[in-house]
């Protein structure tokens, strides 16, 4: 089974500072010139044995962070959160993945292994003047025992299959889930919302955005012939999508909105 959890709705600007919207009240054209409205929608992964969390967000709330409340309201509990799988390591992505305890940082999972590309650490630190990330919460990460150090494809039990994507970034990663018999693709801010499947488009916050679209027209053949579920991150209306072809070319079968932020 696999649950959405969304944190919330934002807008953010070339500050790659990300504030709060809420649709029903607020105004984008009230937010600073060249805004862009994004959704956050970590994920929840539960199998015999498992429960791993993908992208956990951008880290807020201010007691406890926000993954661990939506952890818990969903019936489980955030201590036996075996697994968190970042597929890179920009804010709005990994935030949640450590929390400020007043003298320094923790795990916001303390039970979980991490998962995330060595290279992808490499690459994150040689950007130290960039905002997308938070360095000294990465810093912590990269040296902590439960950060499994791993680079390259990687297959976990027979429910997990990491692939090396690059494209948003260049050690960037995907995941394929298989569980009771439905296969789940996770293709992070290569494939972060449906329409980038069904439309062609570069996008210029790719470090290769050449090959970000030709996986995307990858995936998108391959998911609609095989049946796969794909999940969206920055896409809370069409958060788990199926595909089917039509004259040879993808187009949205069924999909799933997430719920609103616990």
């Amino acid at each position: 089974m696999v649950i959405p959890l969304h944190e919330g709705t934002f807008t953010v600007d070339h500050s790659k500072q990300f504030i709060p919207f809420h649709r029903h009240t607020d105004h984008l054209e009230q937010r600073p010139p060249g805004s862009l409205l994004v959704d956050i929608v970590s994920f929840l992964v539960v199998a015999p044995g498992i429960l791993a969390v993908v992208d956990p967000g951008l880290g807020t709330g201010t007691e406890e962070a926000w993954i661990r409340r939506a952890v818990r309201a969903r019936g489980y509990d955030p201590e036996q959160v075996t697994h968190v799988l970042l597929s890179h390591l920009h804010k709005d992505h990994a935030g949640g993945a450590v929390w400020p305890d007043g003298q320094g940082w923790q795990l916001t999972f303390p039970a979980a292994s991490y998962y995330v590309q060595n290279k992808e650490f490499a690459y994150a630190f040689s950007k130290s003047a960039s905002r997308s990330y938070r360095f000294e919460a990465l810093a912590f990460l990269y040296d902590h025992p439960q950060r499994v150090r791993f680079d390259g494809a990687a297959r976990i039990g027979d429910w997990l299959e990491i692939e090396v994507s690059g494209g948003h970034t260049p050690h960037h990663q995907c995941f394929h889930f298989y569980l009771s018999n439905e296969h789940y693709f996770f293709g992070g801010d290569v494939a972060a919302q449906s329409g980038q499947l069904l439309r062609r488009f570069l996008a210029k916050y790719d470090a290769d955005a050449a090959r970000s679209q030709h996986l995307r027209e990858q995936w998108a053949h391959r998911g609609a012939e095989q049946g796969w579920k794909f999940l969206f991150f920055h896409d809370a209306q069409k958060t788990i999508v199926t595909l089917r072809h039509r004259e040879n070319r993808p187009e949205l079968a069924s999909f799933v909105p997430a719920e609103g932020p616990a």
